[in-house]
């Protein structure tokens, strides 16, 4: 039976995806106000059905070139990487890190995760 909250989970998941997909969504995005706060909110929960929608939305914003540098000013970066800590699926981990490698140009902001959580319960 699926709850009320994985529903609205869905739902907003579903439209912050819409917006992610094109770069004036995702322009809009970037400009809305709280956009760090309200994402570490969403990041922080332990469900895999918010993470995995989350690092969906955050991989599809990182894939716009014009807008990486305003993610990068707005510290979106240190957020993938704590979001990235946190994650509880291995799945969610690939997409943070194939995210932070869109982002940033680059696989050394940190080290891959992926070689110290294989063979733990991610």
């Amino acid at each position: 039976e699926t709850t009320t909250d994985v529903k609205l989970w869905t739902l907003a998941g579903k439209v912050l995806m819409y917006f992610a997909d094109s770069p004036e969504g995702c322009k809009a995005l970037i400009h809305a106000d709280n956009l760090l706060n309200s994402f570490m909110q969403s990041m922080s929960s332990r469900d895999l059905i918010l993470q995995t929608a989350m690092a969906s939305i955050v991989q599809a914003m990182t894939v716009h070139a014009e807008h990486r540098h305003f993610l990068l000013d707005l510290g979106f970066q240190d957020l993938l990487i704590a979001f990235r800590s946190q994650a509880v699926d291995r799945d969610v981990v690939i997409d943070i890190e194939q995210a932070l490698i869109q982002l940033t140009g680059t696989k050394n902001w940190g080290g891959s995760l992926l070689s110290r959580q294989i063979g733990r319960a991610v």
